[in-house]
């Protein structure tokens, strides 16, 4: 499970223009990383991902959930 980039531009605009606030009162998460395109990056294979977001809240709860392996 991990925050991640909409697929939305509006929605990636707040989320770039709020992700450096957000990573300091936050520990250091972001809100603007594409999860999938690491994981693959990565050399992992996806067996499952599954995104989505809290309706009014996209901005902070874009989430990405998925099982990946590696490749």
């Amino acid at each position: 499970m991990e925050h991640g980039l909409s697929p939305s531009p509006s929605t990636q605009r707040w989320q770039r223009a709020l992700n450096p606030a957000w990573r300091r009162v936050s520990g250091g998460c972001s809100l603007d990383r594409d999860a999938g395109a690491l994981f693959r990056a990565a050399c992992f294979a996806i067996d499952e991902l599954d995104t989505g977001a809290s309706p009014g809240l996209s901005w902070m709860s874009f989430k990405y959930r998925g099982v990946a392996r590696r490749d």
